[in-house]
């Protein structure tokens, strides 16, 4: 099978121009036809009329003469090559330049209509002769009937006489039909040529329109995913040149330590601190493979998972899950509102919350309050708006400066790093957090001022 590279597709420029050369051809044969045949009717007529005048005036000379006088007239004065023939009134043949043993002519259609109406013009096949004439009869005084023929010329013997000059002229169309069809080709393939992937589509023809559309939204589809998987291979390196480096750090640590304790230099106390920082560097790494095997899970198909979720239970459950932390912390906990429910994802908006609530205990001190809020936002006043499910996690933290709250959703971004590797944080809790939401159908907002806390809201649709 032919690619299309190959020969087994046409080219438009070939098809137009041959198509255009052709139409110019059979133009040109159809004029010289058509003019032959009007020419051939011309030609034929005036034949008949110069017959018809010649028999007429022949009449007017015989008309005197008894029967024997025209005879000898007849064969005296026939110079030219037309064909005489006197018959007589009761149809016997008087004499014929051409047969003196001519039969009986008181049958023929031209010699009944001249005894009729006193002349005639009639073309018919010759029987006798076995082709096509042309024939003028005059009745003379007396009841005879002169008759004239000569051979009717065919069409095709006409337009035969015309073969070298049409042929010259086709000849000459042809080369200004080949150039005119060449820059006419070049004209209407124009458009397509000027097509290019980069750029909109030239001024094309209507008809051709709709199919440029296409491809152009092709083009650009194309181009955007193309920037997609661009944009999903520069995450996903990212991502990767990021983990290994989260992991290299607690994994030096935990070699060092683990190298020391091994070699037997450190004493039973040192032993004990060490181990105790194998410890937390082997739980943070815990903590980190977990949120990434989190954002990856996220990465597949929800598929029957969605489900009504009622958001005031959600939080109540966080809440009571988060609570020895919170403890620990001594930090307090408290849910607000109204029972509203949401199609979505039980687990992803579970760990979108948890995750939310862990920070804001993370970053709260000693003796404040985190509060989860569930309530609706109507949008009052926005023409075409929807109504939206909002949960809200305020905490009474240290606040996000304005210039980083952009950023704290991207992966392993910490905006204070020492407490972050402090609390174990592995800089992936937002970025799951919005992964998850946006899983669910919603969005995720941030309101932040620095020294006075944060106030994340998820929103849903109902």
């Amino acid at each position: 099978m032919a690619d299309g590279r190959g020969t087994g597709r046409r080219r438009l420029s070939t098809t137009v121009f041959a198509a255009l050369v052709a139409s110019a051809l059979a133009c040109v044969l159809a004029a010289f036809l058509g003019t032959a045949a009007v020419y051939y009717a011309t030609h034929e007529a005036g034949e008949a009329q110069r017959l018809a005048a010649l028999a007429e005036e022949a009449g007017a000379t015989l008309g005197p003469l008894d029967a024997d006088g025209r005879r000898a007239m007849l064969a005296a004065q026939l110079p030219g090559p037309e064909r005489y023939t006197l018959v007589s009134s009761d149809g016997e043949v008087l004499f014929d330049s051409a047969d003196d043993d001519a039969g009986y002519h008181g049958d023929r259609p031209e010699v009944l209509e001249a005894e009729k109406a006193g002349s005639a013009s009639v073309s018919r096949h010759s029987a006798t002769l076995d082709r096509d004439m042309l024939y003028a009869a005059q009745r003379l005084a007396g009841g005879d009937v002169l008759r004239i023929a000569e051979e009717r010329e065919s069409f095709a013997a006409f337009a035969g006489s015309f073969v070298l000059p049409a042929a010259a002229v086709m000849a000459a169309v042809s080369a200004l039909a080949a150039v005119a069809s060449r820059l006419i080709t070049r004209r209407i393939v124009a458009p397509f040529a000027a097509l290019d992937d980069g750029l909109p589509a030239p001024d094309c023809y209507r008809e051709v329109a709709p199919l440029i559309e296409r491809i152009e939204d092709q083009q650009a589809r194309l181009r955007e995913q193309n920037l997609e998987l661009a944009r999903a291979d520069t995450i996903r390196r990212d991502f990767s040149a990021n983990v290994s480096h989260e992991m290299k750090t607690p994994l030096q640590i935990i070699s060092g330590y683990a190298e020391i304790i091994d070699r037997g230099i450190a004493d039973e106390a040192d032993t004990r601190t060490f181990a105790h920082i194998i410890h937390d560097e082997a739980q943070r790494m815990r903590s980190l493979i977990d949120d990434v095997l989190t954002l990856s899970r996220m990465d597949e198909p929800l598929g029957a998972e969605q489900g009504p979720v009622d958001l005031l239970d959600l939080a109540g459950s966080v809440l009571r899950r988060m609570a020895p932390v919170a403890d620990a912390a001594e930090v307090g906990l408290r849910a607000l509102g109204s029972p509203i429910t949401v199609e979505a994802n039980a687990r992803l908006l579970d760990q979108a919350l948890s995750n939310l609530v862990e920070n804001a205990v993370r970053y709260s001190p000693a003796g404040s309050q985190v509060t989860v809020t569930v309530a609706k936002d109507c949008h009052p006043g926005e023409p075409g708006a929807v109504a939206e499910a909002v949960v809200s996690v305020r905490d009474e933290g240290c606040g996000i400066a304005a210039d980083e709250q952009d950023k704290v959703f991207e992966r392993f971004y910490r905006v204070d790093k020492s407490r972050s590797k402090e609390t174990g944080g592995t800089g992936l809790g937002l970025a799951i957090v919005k992964h998850a939401v946006e899983q669910c159908g919603g969005t995720v907002e941030l309101e932040s001022t620095p020294g006075e806390g944060s106030v994340f809201r998820l929103r849903l649709p109902l």
